[in-house]
């Protein structure tokens, strides 16, 4: 790729390395930084519910206070020199990492941006400032090294790399979330020794080696239109990084593995671009509009579930982007000496595209618009930087671009086509996005029985509850239907005269259509708009025959404050919380059976919903409830020949052996039936990990 001149020094082989202190310096304040990122997420999901939004949202507040940093780094610190130490010192008394702040669930995003600031605000702020002091200082150095400062920033993205990939399969996987704060913070120790070696009195400023005169065009402060090219190079990839992110979370799940994939591929492409000898891109800035138009259809082809392939798919594609929006980026850098203005823009627009997508994008579009918007902005921006090589290589390679062209409108149109024929079959009845994800209500004809119309409920690309329209009172389908696990669940308490049932996780109020007259059936709900969708859409909560009660907030934390259901109160108790295929972790944990052991009765049973795609969690709820001291059973139920009958998955745990035995009569399974189950941890507060699950799953198809 083409690269700003440089001085003819820098080609000397003599030339001096950077100094090994600024190195350590820059890596270890990456490690630190984007360790705490994956660390926090985990600690906020228990306590802010496992929505979607906590990732974006803690994406976007970080970009935040890296803005901070680097104004900081822009207006204060050259002003106060190696004062900066005493900064560095200031998050000391803070350490270990507590979350501080409690949930708000009527305003979910305000009160997660509250208690992240006060839990990491001023670690983080400090931790941003590290790259930018680190080059600030090479570039004022009298060193040849100092004419090219950037390759620090390149080191410290290498660091940022290592930490984010190194959470999911090292950290999480073998640690504990105490043991993760004790050692962030020992980390954070050595960080502040490291800083006084980096930035101590060795690193004041200094004239230029030789007194050689600065860089042409070091004194010319740049124009308002490169510093609006500087923004929009750092807000498209940052916008198309949580637009890919939100398209992952939403099917796959919210956990630390997908959240760090994608950020991690976005680090990547800084990585290379900023490096000392970077990468030819010739092809990829050639033709990265064509492979986005693929993207474009996998994200049009939504109501497909993700698959593998697929997902594997928008990786790659974030990377394209990320590499062509970056490489352009580097291309239009300025010199060394407005190093800080330029980091300041790039902070600016990473901020501003993760605020549009986090904050703006929710509010304005129904769907995940965001993604192909992205695309188109980049394209604009990449059509009015580089107009010039765009003419010559649209006059040099003719053919080839208008293959490369026509095949991705090719495959357009006929993901359009395929789409159109979906549509032509199914009707839409409402589609509602909020912070917690998207909701399709659709009706949808029976194949081969277009009389028989089907109302389902879709949270991202998964069903939550179906009803045949026009049958009074709704019969429960999908995961509840007739002849599956649940109603064999239901079975055992059903010569008790009054059943008392707590389930977490409303959908469209499927379980209430299994309610009698003198049942009580309670339904805790992380998102409120859920309520009125059921409500309005479907028949299930307006026909329930027992007594009908619903609580809003995250399941584990209005059942543990729920006033009006003291320990001891349900015979039942049903955790149906997942978020398309996004495992609650919170919600499956040792310390959470446990509060659902005080608050049923001691003939009661707790029942898991963990029907799913991707995760076998059969083997850790075993070693989860066998740590609580409760027998356990599950049964797999393939789906039924009738229309809207789902297979399914139940895990049953209870201390009433009766219940078992009764279960088992209908071909339930224990750990002692033929399936092997493959040892693993139980979870807990303290530690979970999704990779076993995933590991099982996988090895089992």
């Amino acid at each position: 790729m083409n690269r700003s001149p440089q001085p003819a020094a820098r080609a000397d082989a003599g030339t001096p390395p950077t100094p090994l202190a600024l190195k350590a310096f820059v890596l270890l304040g990456a490690l630190l930084l984007f360790g705490m990122e994956p660390l926090l997420g985990r600690l906020m999901l228990a306590r802010h519910g496992g929505g979607f939004h906590v990732w974006t949202t803690l994406i976007m507040t970080f970009q935040g206070l890296l803005l901070a940093g680097y104004l900081y780094c822009h207006l204060v610190a050259p002003r106060i020199g190696r004062l900066h130490l005493l900064v560095v010192c200031l998050p000391l008394p803070l350490l270990p990492l507590v979350v501080i702040g409690e949930a708000n669930f009527d305003a979910p995003m305000s009160s997660l941006v509250g208690s992240l600031l006060i839990t990491a605000g001023l670690p983080f702020a400090v931790l941003s400032t590290t790259s930018i002091l680190a080059q600030q200082r090479l570039a004022d150095s009298a060193t040849r090294a100092s004419a090219e400062p950037y390759g620090l920033y390149s080191i410290s993205n290498a660091g940022s790399l290592v930490a984010l990939l190194a959470y999911p399969f090292v950290v999480e996987a073998l640690l504990g979330l105490e043991a993760q704060q004790l050692g962030w913070s020992i980390l954070y120790v050595v960080y502040v020794a490291v800083a006084f070696v980096a930035l101590g009195p060795g690193g004041a400023r200094q004239p230029r080696e030789g007194g050689a005169e600065a860089p042409a065009g070091d004194t010319a402060t740049p124009s308002l239109q490169v510093h609006v090219q500087w923004f929009l190079l750092s807000a498209i990839p940052s916008a198309f990084l949580l637009a890919v992110t939100n398209l992952l979370i939403l099917d796959v799940g919210s956990i630390p593995l997908l959240w760090v994939l994608p950020l991690a591929l976005y680090l990547l492409s800084f990585i290379l671009v900023f490096s000392p000898t970077p990468p030819n891109l010739g092809l990829v800035q050639r033709y990265w509009f064509e492979a986005s138009v693929c993207g474009v259809t996998l994200w049009a082809g939504g109501r497909i579930a993700l698959t593998w392939l697929s997902l594997v798919a928008q990786l790659l594609i974030l990377m394209v982007v990320c590499l062509v929006a970056h490489a352009e980026l580097f291309r239009v850098r300025p010199a060394p000496r407005h190093l800080t203005r330029f980091y300041l823009m790039v902070a600016f627009g990473g901020w501003g595209g993760s605020a549009a997508v986090t904050l703006v994008a929710p509010a304005a579009f129904s769907t995940l618009l965001e993604y192909p918007l992205s695309i188109l902005a980049l394209a604009i921006t990449l059509l009015i930087t580089r107009r010039t090589r765009i003419r010559s290589w649209l006059t040099q390679e003719p053919r080839l671009r208008l293959l490369a062209s026509g095949t991705a409108i090719g495959i357009l149109v006929g993901a359009s086509l395929y789409a159109a024929t979906i549509a032509n079959t199914t009707t839409v009845i409402a589609v509602h996005r909020n912070h917690y994800g998207f909701y399709t209500v659709e009706d949808r004809p029976v194949p081969g029985n277009t009389h028989v119309v089907l109302r389902h409920l879709i949270h991202g690309t998964t069903v939550h509850g179906s009803q045949r329209l026009g049958q009074e009172p709704p019969v429960p389908l999908s995961y509840y239907h007739d002849r599956g696990p649940l109603v064999e669940i239901l079975g055992v308490s059903e010569s008790l005269p009054t059943r008392r049932i707590g389930v977490i996780g409303l959908g469209a109020g499927s379980l209430a259509g299994w309610t009698r007259d003198t049942d009580e059936i309670t339904f805790y709900e992380l998102d409120r708009d859920n309520f009125w969708l059921a409500r309005d859409y479907f028949g299930f909560l307006s026909s329930c025959r027992g007594k009908l009660r619903l609580v809003p907030g995250d399941g584990r934390i209005s059942l543990q404050q729920d006033t009006e259901a003291p320990d001891g109160s349900y015979h039942l108790l049903i955790v149906d919380a997942f978020t398309s295929d996004s495992i609650p972790v919170h919600l499956l944990t040792a310390e959470a059976l446990a509060l659902y052991q005080r608050k049923m009765t001691p003939d009661g049973l707790m029942a898991f919903n963990i029907s799913n795609r991707y995760y076998d969690l059969i083997p850790v709820l075993l070693a989860t409830t066998r740590a609580n001291g409760l027998q356990a059973t599950w049964k797999e139920a393939g789906a039924s020949e009738e229309p809207g009958r789902f297979a399914s998955q139940w895990f049953v745990a209870t201390n009433f052996s009766d219940a078992i035995w009764k279960l088992r009569h209908k071909d339930w399974q224990t750990s002692q039936s033929t399936r092997q189950i493959p040892a693993t941890a139980p979870w807990t507060d303290d530690y979970s990990s999704l990779l076993p699950p995933l590991w099982h799953s996988l090895r089992r198809h």
